[in-house]
């Protein structure tokens, strides 16, 4: 990419004004980071990395309408392709007419609107990241899913909606140990953070999102969940504006902006 070219897509979105060494900053934060503040029940529950939870974003009748069309679909959760004595959950992926079938305001109006990580909605021109299918998953009496990460590159997901589906008095909750966070399931909230890093053009995790759906007790009944991850896009990191980023923009030459 020429620096005419650059120049110019920077002019048209606002940033040509910020030294190079921090635009990578920008676009992550612009990509990633915001979330839409009007939007109903949306509150920060951890700052950084930012965590966030939506109260109300599935009415209690989708809720009910997704779990009904995960029982007979369901398998024992896999990892890497095999089962694991850490992940003892039952889950299946919805293909996108079941899922926009049983929960439209799922696909179609809440995600969408919470949360602006497709370039299209940000008009950066960029291509889009890849929007997973939505995973339905169960919890039993003593399941649970031990501390999960996310690969990098390729494999790397930039950002995971969580929504429960049901409700528990205790249990169950989904715990971040590098944060001291955990979070328990309400019906119809949405957890909303952020598995890749920071500076994602690097395609590498976060360590700190490292988190892991405790044991559901005995007696609580189950607990249900539905999550959207938005992929890693090699389009999208092979854009020539996300390649001129990385080769040409040096953190540690300007402090950081917050």
């Amino acid at each position: 990419m020429s620096d005419e070219v650059l120049r110019d897509f920077l002019s048209a979105h606002s940033l040509a004004h910020l030294a190079p060494a921090l635009l990578d900053e920008e676009l992550t934060v612009r990509l990633l980071r915001t979330m839409s503040n009007d939007f109903p029940g949306l509150r920060r529950v951890h700052a950084s990395p930012p965590v966030y939870l939506v109260k109300g974003f599935l009415p209690a009748a989708e809720c009910a309408a997704l779990t009904r069309t995960g029982v007979p679909l369901l398998l024992r959760s896999r990892t890497d392709g095999g089962v694991s004595a850490g992940r003892t959950s039952d889950s299946i992926f919805l293909t996108s007419g079941c899922a926009d079938a049983c929960a439209p305001s799922l696909l179609a109006r809440n995600l969408q609107t919470t949360l602006p990580v497709t370039a299209e909605r940000l008009d950066t021109g960029l291509p889009r990241s890849r929007m997973e299918e939505p995973q339905l998953a169960r919890y039993g009496a003593g399941q649970r899913d031990g501390e999960a990460g996310h690969a990098a590159g390729p494999g790397l997901r930039l950002a995971t909606v969580l929504v429960y589906l049901t409700s528990l008095a205790s249990g169950g909750e989904t715990d971040f140990p590098r944060l001291g966070l955990r979070v328990r399931p309400r019906r119809g909230c949405a957890l909303v953070f952020f598995p890749a890093s920071e500076d994602w053009l690097d395609g590498l995790p976060c360590p700190d999102s490292l988190h892991a759906a405790l044991p559901v007790p005995s007696g609580e009944g189950e607990k249900w969940i539905c999550t959207v991850w938005e992929g890693w896009d090699e389009q999208a990191h092979n854009h020539p504006v996300f390649r001129y980023l990385k080769l040409n923009c040096a953190r540690s030459e300007l402090p950081r902006q917050r």
